[in-house]
């Protein structure tokens, strides 16, 4: 049904008129969000549909959720009719057609987000594989080993082809002999929309890059740790242990199923921030223990564990990642990192 309204005042401004749009048959438009491996449920996407009421081929109106912790979600006010369902999550994305009959209307079938929607690379590290949960999410990457992660790290216009880059913990340190071109071609990266994560002892590449957004314990002199520990502060001090960590990030807390998260430190010197930049959002944090100058345990508490900050695209670091001691809660966090980004 069409209409006219009409607005008319004694002030200055001259009278108005909008066109009034009414169907029959609008109703509730209810489904499930999975994700790539169509294994667990995503949390916190946008599901929308765009509505064109007078068939003009101009959107006129955004109706858009968001999914609960199991995936589920409700559009509400849908028009009765075809319409293209767009999921967004992060980098990720997925669209479905759905012809809606109009009254409240469920979905027999739940929607994965497509694993064909991004370009993923990895940089490998000895004490990390984030690698294995992008596999276990039915995601396809390019690895870069100590071999080949330089060539990719020059070349701001081959990083421009991936949506993600991850840097695993131990990941080769030689990238620091050529510190100004690799940190310039990853800020361009991140600035023009690119998204990256790095876990633990990776944080010096987050570091050189964005000194401003994550501080960390010692001195901000960065070096490679396996060759040379200089006796001034630095930031390897972290102490083996069992933390429970305060998850801050609502669509985090969604994910883990809870406002806390069972951490492991299975080994000594991870890397310890203790303060965020202006900019820099803290997803999970926690009384931590570290080695202090005099050679005994210390602790800090609200230590920031996972932090997160935009540059145009996104930026994570966490002082966890994916090793033995793996728990669910970790697990749960990195795969929503993954999804986030």
């Amino acid at each position: 049904y069409q209409g006219e309204l009409w607005v008319q005042s004694n002030s200055p401004s001259p009278s108005a008129k909008i066109d009034l749009y009414g169907y029959s048959g609008a109703g509730n438009l209810s489904g499930r969000i999975c994700d790539p491996s169509g294994e667990g449920w995503v949390v916190g996407a946008r599901v929308y549909v765009e509505v064109d009421y007078n068939g003009d081929g101009i959107v006129d109106a955004v109706i858009e959720t968001h999914p609960d912790a199991d995936g589920y979600y409700t559009l509400e006010g849908v028009i009765r009719g075809v319409h293209n369902v767009y999921v967004e999550k992060g980098s990720y994305g997925a669209e479905f057609i759905v012809d809606f009959p109009g009254g409240n209307y469920e979905l027999p079938e739940e929607e994965c987000l497509d694993p064909s929607s991004v370009n993923l690379a990895v940089v490998s590290g000895e004490f990390d594989s984030i690698e294995e949960i992008l596999a276990d999410l039915d995601l396809e990457y390019d690895l870069f080993g100590p071999e080949t992660y330089l060539e990719l790290l020059r070349d701001s216009e081959r990083m421009s082809e991936y949506d993600i880059i991850f840097f695993n913990c131990g990941m080769p340190f030689t990238w620091l002999q050529e510190m100004g071109m690799v940190t310039a071609n990853l800020k361009r990266y991140v600035s023009d929309g690119g998204s990256v994560y790095a876990s633990d002892w990776a944080h010096s590449i987050v570091e050189a890059t964005w000194p401003y957004a994550i501080d960390f314990k010692g001195e901000d002199t960065i070096f490679d740790p396996m060759l040379d520990v200089p006796t001034h502060s630095h930031p390897f001090v972290g102490a083996a242990a069992t933390i429970s960590g305060s998850v801050i990030d609502e669509t985090m807390r969604g994910a883990i199923g809870s406002a806390t998260a069972n951490l492991v430190y299975d080994l000594d010197s991870w890397v310890m921030p203790y303060d965020v930049g202006p900019l820099t959002s803290t997803m999970v944090s926690g009384d931590a223990s570290y080695w202090n100058n005099v050679g005994s345990y210390s602790t800090q508490n609200d230590t920031p564990l996972a932090v997160q900050f935009s540059e145009g695209g996104r930026v994570i670091y966490t002082t966890f990642h994916n090793e033995g001691q793996l728990t669910h809660d970790m697990e749960a966090a990195l795969k929503e990192i993954i999804l986030s980004l």
